[in-house]
């Protein structure tokens, strides 16, 4: 049957038979056509789908003499059209993050399991020797070359590499282990951990409660820095989609992600003003940060807007908003100039600021970052 046949069979009977006959024929072309466009398989699946779904619903008002040279055409100009309402930059921005994710973990797991492979093989072949040993004592010859096989083996199984292996793996179990006798270290985020971030986080010594701190600061600080991109994705259609306007709650954001997010990690997160944070450039008046730290001298704080962002300590960040009073009287007394609070070896000469601090609270701000870059150059 033509493409005219299945539709007409499609509408006026109802046949999923001929409708899906007719997906079939098309659905290589309208998924290339949309992964061009979007760059993500995920992405391309989606938009094929909603294509498909648009010509069933449509398949009653085309007419039979057009439906076999516009067909394709009504395809592909829909398939355009879907990415395009996606959004393409911001759909591919996270398609290549979502891939390179997927990389490390594919290779650390197709690692591990050749690691796997290779031990059982050795140790099936260790099995096998011991019975030869056992039919060949009487041959002293073969014996020894036997007993020679064995050793190699064993030899191959303390190989560096498989040990360096089980080392970390038996790490991040300890890390693990002692995370779940630690729940206040725990933050909702970390469902977006990978592999790989769990690894990074048993590097070094796990032998101390300092050392455990440490490794839990990596790992909120990586599995924020995963929710990082989607939440900044999500404000960025927001604002698109209510003529510019900032989110008064980040609960208004649930339904700009590309799949919900729980409600848990949303409350973790809150709006200030932007001029809290004088030298972070974020394209609007609005931010969003962390509500608290975990570990205040450990933990990062994000500052996130539609168009930029930063990090820093909280320390630091608690530091920078008690000084803000003094930094805009700084700016006001020189012509608008804004001090900048950090620069490419750290932290600035505060010293210019020092006629414009008023409250002890700005005073010993200035003295927590100067205590802050001590210890940050005395590290390097």
């Amino acid at each position: 049957m033509n493409d005219v046949d299945l539709l007409q069979q499609y509408a006026q009977k109802g046949s999923e038979e001929a409708f899906a006959t007719l997906v079939n024929r098309h659905l290589n072309l309208v998924y290339a056509t949309a992964l061009r466009q979007v760059r993500s398989p995920q992405l391309a699946e989606e938009v094929a789908q909603s294509v498909f779904t648009s010509l069933a619903r449509n398949a009653n008002a085309m007419k039979p003499d057009t439906i076999l040279t516009m067909l394709q055409k009504t395809l592909i100009t829909a398939t355009v059209a879907a990415a395009v309402g996606a959004g393409i930059y911001e759909a591919h921005q996270v398609a290549t993050l979502q891939n390179q994710v997927q990389t490390l973990q594919q290779q650390q797991t197709e690692h591990l399991q050749q690691l796997q492979r290779e031990r059982r093989d050795a140790a099936n072949r260790l099995s096998a020797l011991a019975d030869e040993i056992e039919r060949v004592k009487g041959n002293s010859t073969e014996l020894l070359k036997l007993r020679g096989e064995v050793t190699r083996l064993r030899n191959n199984e303390n190989d560096p590499a498989e040990s360096e292996v089980k080392a970390s793996l038996a790490k991040v179990n300890l890390l693990k282990q002692r995370l779940e006798q630690t729940p206040g270290a725990k933050i909702p985020e970390f469902q977006f951990l990978t592999e790989e971030d769990w690894l990074n986080a048993a590097k070094g010594s796990l032998n101390t409660d300092e050392d455990y701190r440490r490794a839990f600061s990596a790992l909120r600080n990586a599995a924020e820095q995963m929710f990082r991109p989607m939440i900044q994705l999500a404000l960025r259609r927001y604002i698109q989609g209510n003529n510019g306007q900032f989110p008064t709650d980040l609960s208004q954001l649930q339904s700009y992600f590309n799949t919900p997010v729980d409600d848990a990690i949303l409350q973790r997160w809150e709006i200030v003003p932007a001029s809290d944070f004088p030298n972070v450039g974020v394209g609007s008046d609005w931010v969003m940060t962390q509500k608290a730290a975990v570990d205040d001298e450990q933990d990062l704080c994000f500052i996130l807007g539609p168009d930029g962002g930063g990090s820093f300590n909280f320390k630091t960040e608690e530091c920078f908003r008690a000084l803000a009073p003094a930094l805009q009287a700084y700016s006001a007394a020189n012509d608008g100039k804004e001090l900048p609070l950090v620069n490419q070896s750290g932290l600035s000469d505060l010293s210019p600021l020092k006629p414009y601090i008023k409250t002890p609270q700005e005073q010993a701000a200035v003295q927590e970052l100067m205590q802050i870059q001590k210890d940050y150059s005395a590290a390097k």
